[in-house]
């Protein structure tokens, strides 16, 4: 999985969604994940708070 900026990813891997903040080409870190096995309501606030979060 190629990420270069922040925001939503999804990891086909491991069944999941990421949020990545990247700082630059060196630096990234994954900030949360949440599994695709719980109720897509759960999914969709999380990819709520996170998009709003404005974690850059």
């Amino acid at each position: 999985m190629r990420v270069d900026r922040t925001g939503i990813y999804r990891n086909i891997q491991e069944k999941r969604y990421e949020y990545w903040v990247v700082k630059s080409a060196d630096v990234k870190v994954m900030a949360s994940w949440i599994s695709w096995d719980v109720p897509l309501d759960q999914i969709e606030k999380w990819k709520e708070e996170w998009t709003l979060s404005g974690i850059s």
